[in-house]
């Protein structure tokens, strides 16, 4: 089988379970026989396995798929070619299986790449050993502290799991795992969730980072928005997420001349909100559940917003620099209980799409425009409310 480059094994073929098996052992017993194999996929055996030591002889193999929960092979890190790893489980202490080390010398690793499940891993020293940094091909690096539902949408994924008498928690172990999970310089999207840590990492946000488009983080607890995570410029950053931040206080964000698109939802301890004035080149601007935040005067929305959303914002007093958007398409405010517009701040485009529900306090603003279809909702005999999704008629 000195030919053979692609290898599938379907057990859906196969009528009695038990031939299975068989058929598998078979299979991996006879791995030094196709060492010129370039892609092996076991994906549809319907039991985790666990890879002989002999996989090590794979020297060709490109793509390596498993069954889900199929702990990380032995001997793995012989497989220099290696471009495709999932899904393999790996469990502290567990010596019949590697260690996220094993990928140490897989230099070759492609594309996107989920690391999750990592509140469960107390080895430290095999973070730093994976050597994240070596893996130049990464475009796409996701790290979790749970376990995500879309893993096998990765190319690599590598997912911890819990070994009982073991775990550790503090910030600080966090902090060193995720310190030790530095990418290479050509990453174009760092997504991070449920981070329990406090700081984040020097390298998050370093300039550094020059091929960077794209940074989700994702309930980060207990970050309060303490070190500079946003405020350094990076050259093709084209969007920023921040979502279920809880401890989240301030954002402060650095003159950007790329970025794009900000989201900042359901942050209900954010008060401020820095440097929006300075991304110049910003179109989306979605701000959702975020109670307490305030714009300070200093502000300025940028001019070539296209997309502006303020949704229950409740402490929220004003928008400024609302009448400078030139390119702006649409405007949706809802929940801002305390938003008031001056008469004077009239919106300059003609054609732009409003999006207006229980904001009270605006009902001034509106009536100097003329519309063509207004609805208005009294939702008690205290508070008048108004829904309307027209186009400004001058």
């Amino acid at each position: 089988m000195k030919h053979l480059r692609y290898l599938c094994f379907h057990n859906t073929i196969l009528r009695d379970p038990r031939w299975d098996k068989v058929a598998l052992s078979s299979l991996l017993n006879s791995l030094h026989r196709i060492h010129n194999v370039q892609v092996l996929d076991l994906c549809h055996y319907h039991d985790p396995i666990i890879l002989p030591a002999s996989i090590k002889n794979l020297i060709n193999l490109r793509h390596l798929i498993l069954p889900d929960d199929s702990f990380m092979p032995s001997g793995i890190s012989k497989l220099t070619c290696l471009q495709t790893l999932k899904i393999v489980v790996v469990k502290d202490g567990n010596h019949e299986s590697g260690g996220l080390g094993e990928i140490e010398d897989l230099a070759s690793l492609t594309g996107s790449c989920c690391i999750g499940n990592i509140k469960y891993a107390n080895n430290v020293e095999d973070f730093k050993k994976a050597n994240i940094y070596g893996k130049k091909q990464i475009r796409r690096l996701f790290i979790d502290w749970d376990i995500s539902s879309y893993v096998s949408s990765f190319d690599v994924c590598i997912y911890f799991v819990k070994k009982y008498g073991l775990e550790k928690k503090c910030f600080e172990l966090e902090e060193v795992k995720l310190e030790a999970l530095r990418p290479h310089n050509n990453l174009k999207e760092l997504e991070i969730r449920n981070y329990p840590g406090i700081l984040f990492p020097s390298w998050l946000g370093d300039p550094s980072y020059f091929k960077l488009q794209d940074i989700p983080l994702k309930r980060c607890n207990k970050w309060d928005g303490s070190g500079r995570v946003l405020d350094r410029d990076l050259p093709c950053l084209q969007s920023i997420s921040i979502i279920d931040c809880a401890m989240l206080k301030n954002i402060k964000i650095a003159q950007s001349t790329s970025l794009k698109r900000l989201l900042v939802e359901d942050c209900p301890n954010i008060t401020s909100l820095h440097g929006l004035c300075s991304l110049h080149k910003l179109e989306k601007l979605e701000i959702r559940k975020c109670y307490n935040l305030l714009i300070s005067v200093e502000e300025i929305l940028p001019s070539k917003l296209q997309f502006v959303c303020f949704e229950d914002c409740w402490k929220l007093t004003s928008i400024p620099g609302l009448e400078n958007l030139c390119s702006l398409k649409e405007l949706k405010l809802t929940g801002c209980l305390e938003l008031e517009l001056a008469l004077e701040e009239k919106l300059s485009t003609m054609s732009c799409v409003l999006k207006i529900f229980n904001c009270p306090r605006l009902k001034k603003w509106w009536e100097g425009y003329e519309f063509r279809y207004i609805e208005v909702c009294l939702i008690s005999p205290q508070i008048l409310c108004f829904s309307f999704e027209y186009h400004i008629m001058y």
